[in-house]
C-alpha cells in the first residue's frame, strides 16, 4: 500500500515496501521568503530594523525553528543563532553562524 499524507508541515509518503519518507519542502516553500530591504535602508548600514522588518524576520525564523524541532536537529544551533540575533538587527545583518 502507498500513500502520502500531510501532517503538522510534514510530508509523510509510505511507498510499496513500507518505507517512509518525510520532508517539509513544500511547508518551507509557502512559508518561508526573502526579505526585500529597500536600498535606501541598505545604505545605512547601522539603521536598526523596523518594527515590519523584525516582524517579517520572527516570522522567518520560526518557521525554520519550527522545521528543524520537526526533523532537521542538524541545524539546531544555526537556527538557535540566527534567532538570537534579533535583538541586534540593523537593516545589513547578514545572519551565518559560519
Amino acid at each position: 500500500m502507498e500513500g502520502t499524507t500531510i501532517f503538522a508541515g510534514i510530508r509523510v509518503v509510505q511507498g510499496r515496501d513500507f518505507g517512509i519518507d518525510l520532508d517539509m519542502q513544500e511547508y518551507v516553500e509557502d512559508n518561508v521568503a526573502s526579505m526585500d530591504i529597500p536600498k535606501e535602508r541598505r545604505d545605512n548600514p547601522g539603521a536598526a530594523a523596523t518594527k515590519s522588518e523584525l516582524s517579517e524576520f520572527r516570522g522567518c525564523a520560526g518557521t525554520l525553528q519550527w522545521c528543524v524541532t520537526q526533523l532537521f536537529l542538524q541545524f539546531a544551533v544555526d537556527v538557535s543563532i540566527i534567532m538570537s540575533s534579533v535583538c541586534d538587527l540593523t537593516s545589513r545583518s547578514r545572519t551565518s553562524s559560519t
